[in-house]
């Protein structure tokens, strides 16, 4: 039996066989919104805190000698402790007995339920009330019985801080004597009685619904026995039973019992809070009607929701993907249940629970992929059938990692303890968590909607408790609608969360840890260092079991290589007490059994604990670092090493580079011309005669094409391509003149470059050879001053053939001729060159070179021109 069927199993065994008839409110088929209410508020308690105080309340007043004289109650009292042991491991159930009267007596006190002696309990207790004592008092003192059960139940909540629940039997209405006591005389005290109402009615009742009780309140009705008593007797007895409905569920709330007067007055705070637990009144009038409706809310309980039969026998069903279990409640003795696939189902089938309890047979069947679809359930002639579906899924939440004023991020798990469908959450609707507050005063607050993923996973990122905040209240809820449309009960959690503040609970003064190295296979060493709270005093606790906890969560090399740590004098119970900001230090050391260079990251657990906040803890995983490494030998020349090869390897690479992709552009089409010109101080270049210069085709011839060159020899000089050694200096283009001649070609240079260029020698030029000129100047004609101001040259020219441009020739010489400073540039050659620049290449072996200049003295001059007549230009 599951532990939400176990809620109910000891309810449902105390009407079964008993009571001639049952009903559950005042249409005798349904519970009220609030008794309802009652049983999912149980149901949800127990699926959060697995703790469960059961608190049997049993009435021992005389009229039982008329309302159950075979004892029936004690069997059914027996049979719901028995069923106690039904609940699933995980779920630890208390309980506790007390019989009510004239006065209380609590004849058993609160104790585990162990599976293996709950059944000699129960019996213990059916011998119990058949005893004669156990139906003779003359009163029925509700407030004494109820003040004892409330004053019970808050001493066993501060023990297990579980659910509650109140089971509280009774076969008539309060009824007191006149006096304070129960001696005789016993005559009805309707003052008394009226003032034990008032009583519990504002003070008793309430405060359980506060501490969070479920109270079920259970009726015994019995008209046949009611109508033997004299009228008098009757009245008393009638009225008395009119307050069950404000005390047990706060006010009628449109629900009455039939022949009894209607008490409208409110208990407590109506609506009930959603912080306070609901009540519930059940009343006897019809076994089998009390048995289908017990199963009804017991499969609520479990999270089942009412299917729809089809008319007819047998009657048909269907089980959509997503539902993972359904019931079958019926009043037959003989059925047959087939499967989509025409398999038949019956008692000791694999996956099916088959129970007889009285009148009810009970089929539980869990459904695997291959049983989506149509069922069929044939049954016995006018038996009553109803069907249960069941998702099977809950809501789990990390309670953890929250601390006022901080952010933090609430998660959880839609999960399912079926082994046949695992959580997947496509099978339904897309449909969001909802996650409440309910605040003090009980009323509920929307914080968010999250999706789940279809495994099941949520998170809300960013929750932060207010500062101050002590405690939360949440309320998970997610509404659940199959693909094909069958409704489900939605899944639901409340949990309550401690809020810790941080200021009253010790802290580190540094994080994260940091670790001395470990170098080869010696260990390293780092200090925890504690301070205590800002306000009180408190304790920080660490594991201590292997590693005390600390876990390795990233290791840079990758290697399969454990580490042991240890916190070096820590007490045996793994805790540091501190006073108010008081420091103190714990050495934490690591070591490893494999060597090698790398970082590594590791989680240690912490726990602190403040000594004015008993309630509530703070769990950190500390973060901690350290590196291995391995022992340097000659460290400082692998160093240097490394340094000049992260130097030198780019450099060459760079100069090679440099060296491949500098080169003189040809290209095709290239022409080269060689003009006689004259240089003026004044008029600039013109022809040999002074005459504007005049330029034809002719004058241009094509050279052989070739492809781009480093190295270009032409009749005049050498062109080349230079890269530095120094590859951080940009390369450039030069040509070299022949011996006893100077060029200059107007090409602007760096300064770094300019006293190479400054005799003339080496010139510079652009890297494409179809903008280049020259003018070639004699180094005889420097010397000689009769070209003082006028002085003849040679004009070397190159262009590409454009035969879109008809004056393509003239306006290349004259771009050429036209530009500014070529004299200036003439007039600043040195008139004596006695060394080759740096960078020539040396005469071959056997070459007489051409004698220098003359350092001192004249050349003749050539003879005088005519008057007003330039010398002629050299030959060619």
């Amino acid at each position: 039996m599951s532990k939400r069927l176990a809620v109910y199993a000891f309810l449902v065994a105390i009407f079964l066989s008993i009571f001639p008839s049952v009903s559950s409110a005042s249409n005798h088929d349904e519970l009220s919104d609030t008794g309802n209410r009652a049983f999912e508020d149980l149901t949800r308690c127990i699926s959060t805190k697995k703790v469960l105080d059961v608190y049997y309340l049993i009435d021992q007043s005389g009229s039982l000698k008329l309302t159950d004289k075979n004892d029936d109650r004690a069997g059914i009292l027996a049979g719901s402790l028995s069923a106690l042991g039904d609940f699933e491991s995980d779920v630890t159930v208390n309980y506790a007995v007390t019989f009510f009267g004239d006065g209380v007596d609590n004849w058993a006190k609160w104790s585990e339920v162990n599976p293996s002696t709950i059944d000699s309990k129960a019996n213990a207790l059916s011998a119990e009330i058949k005893k004669p004592s156990r139906k003779s008092d003359f009163n029925t003192d509700w407030l004494a019985g109820l003040e004892r059960a409330r004053s019970d139940l808050e001493g066993q909540k501060r023990i297990s801080n579980g659910c509650q629940a109140l089971i509280w039997l009774t076969d008539g209405g309060i009824w007191l004597q006149n006096g304070s006591g129960y001696s005789a005389p016993h005559n009805f005290s309707q003052d008394r009685t009226d003032n034990a109402v008032n009583e519990l009615c504002n003070d008793v009742m309430p405060a359980l619904r506060q501490n969070q009780v479920s109270v079920f309140g259970v009726l015994l009705k019995n008209d046949a026995q009611l109508d033997q008593m004299d009228s008098t007797k009757r009245e008393e007895t009638v009225n008395g039973m009119s307050h069950m409905f404000p005390l047990v569920e706060g006010s009628l709330d449109n629900a009455s019992i039939d022949g009894i007067p209607q008490d409208n007055r409110t208990c407590g705070v109506v609506p009930i809070p959603a912080n306070q637990s609901a009540g519930a009144v059940l009343i006897a009038t019809d076994p089998v009607s009390l048995a289908l409706q017990f199963m009804v809310l017991t499969a609520a309980t479990q999270g089942g929701n009412e299917g729809a039969l089809s008319p007819g026998n047998p009657t048909r069903f269907t089980i959509d993907k997503g539902v993972r279990k359904f019931q079958l409640v019926s009043t037959t003795r003989e059925w047959t249940l087939i499967g989509p696939s025409g398999e038949s189902y019956s008692e000791g089938s694999a996956g099916v629970d088959v129970r007889r309890a009285g009148l009810i047979t009970t089929i539980k069947v869990e459904v695997g992929a291959l049983e989506f679809g149509k069922w069929e359930f044939a049954f016995d002639k006018n038996s009553r059938n109803k069907l249960f579906l069941f998702s099977g899924l809950d809501v789990r939440i990390n309670r953890s990692g929250f601390v006022a004023g901080e952010n933090g991020t609430l998660s959880g798990n839609i999960i399912t303890s079926s082994k046949i469908q695992k959580v997947d959450l496509s099978a339904y609707n897309q449909a969001p968590v909802t996650i409440k507050i309910i605040k003090s005063d009980g009323k509920p607050e929307s914080l968010a909607e999250v999706t789940p993923t279809n495994g099941g996973r949520f998170t809300l990122d960013n929750f932060r408790p207010l500062p101050g905040e002590t405690q939360l209240e949440l309320r998970l809820t997610m509404p659940l609608t199959t693909t094909g449309g069958t409704v489900l009960k939605p899944i639901s959690v409340t949990v309550v969360i401690d809020i810790p503040d941080r200021s009253n609970y010790p802290t580190l003064e540094q994080v994260p840890v940091k670790i001395g190295d470990l170098v080869e296979l010696k260990s390293g060493q780092g200090e925890i260092k504690i301070i205590g709270p800002s306000q009180g005093s408190g304790r920080v606790c660490f594991e201590t079991g292997n590693n005390n906890g600390v876990e390795t969560t990233s290791d840079e090399l990758k290697d399969d290589r454990r580490f042991t740590y240890t916190i070096k004098d820590l007490p045996a119970d793994g805790c540091v007490a501190v006073g108010e900001n008081e420091p103190k230090s714990l050495i934490i050391e690591a070591t490893t059994t494999k060597t090698g260079e790398g970082s590594v990251e590791a989680n240690l657990p912490m726990t602190s604990y403040s000594d004015s906040d008993n309630n509530a803890f703070i769990k950190d995983d500390v973060p901690v670092e350290f590196n291995t490494t391995v022992e340097k030998k000659l460290e400082w020349l692998i160093k240097i090493l490394l340094y000049l090869l992260g130097i030198a390897l780019p450099w060459a690479f760079s100069y090679i580079q440099n060296r491949i992709t500098t080169k003189i552009a040809f290209g095709p089409k290239i022409q080269r011309a060689t003009l006689p010109v004259l240089i003026h101080s004044t008029k600039g270049v013109t022809a040999p005669d002074g005459s504007p210069m005049l330029v034809k085709g002719e004058d241009f011839r094509f050279i052989p094409e070739q492809s781009d060159t480093n190295f270009y020899k032409d009749p005049i000089g050498e062109m080349r391509a230079k890269t530095s050694i120094n590859v951080l200096r940009a390369p450039w283009f030069e040509v070299a003149a022949t011996p006893g001649h100077r060029l200059v070609t107007m090409v602007p240079s760096t300064s770094m470059l300019r006293k190479r260029f400054a005799t003339g020698q080496v010139a510079p030029m652009k890297g494409n050879i179809d903008t280049f000129w020259a003018i070639q100047i004699k180094d005889g004609d420097l010397l000689n001053t009769a070209y003082a101001t006028a002085i003849p040259g040679t004009l070397l020219i190159f262009k590409r053939n454009k035969l879109s441009q008809p004056n393509q020739h003239v306006d290349v010489v004259m771009k050429a001729v036209q530009t500014p400073g070529i004299w200036g540039a003439i007039s600043a050659l040195p008139k004596s060159v006695t060394a080759i620049v740096s960078g020539e290449k040396p005469q071959k072996k056997g070459v007489t070179p051409p004698p220098p200049p003359p350092i001192s003295g004249t050349i003749p001059p050539p003879p005088p021109p005519p008057s007003g007549m330039v010398p002629p230009p050299p030959k060619f």
